[in-house]
């Protein structure tokens, strides 16, 4: 949880300084480098419940960073492929009733 708030304090730094999008993003990595894209979304979440953070300015902020940085991950992985009505009724197994 240390690193996460490490991330947290970095974002809100970073967002209070009016840093945005991907200059926030970088920011938040020169000041944690072992940040990951998920480490950073769960502070900003982090950040949009903390009842203490009330600047208007900086929670937009950090509601749109988290929202660009979700669709960014959306953006790089492939969907999965969803199975058809047939393939799931294909895949179901049928149990025989007592008689």
């Amino acid at each position: 949880m240390g690193e996460r708030k490490n991330i947290y304090a970095a974002m809100v730094d970073g967002a209070t300084e009016g840093r945005s999008d991907r200059d926030l993003f970088s920011y938040i990595i020169e000041r944690c480098p072992n940040a990951s894209a998920r480490k950073i979304l769960r502070a900003a979440v982090l950040g949009l419940e903390d009842p203490k953070l009330i600047d208007r300015n900086v929670l937009n902020t950090i509601l749109a960073f988290a929202v660009k940085t979700k669709l960014r991950d959306f953006d790089r992985k492939p969907p999965k492929p969803r199975k058809s009505a047939k393939a799931n009724a294909e895949d179901a197994v049928t149990v025989p009733s007592p008689s």
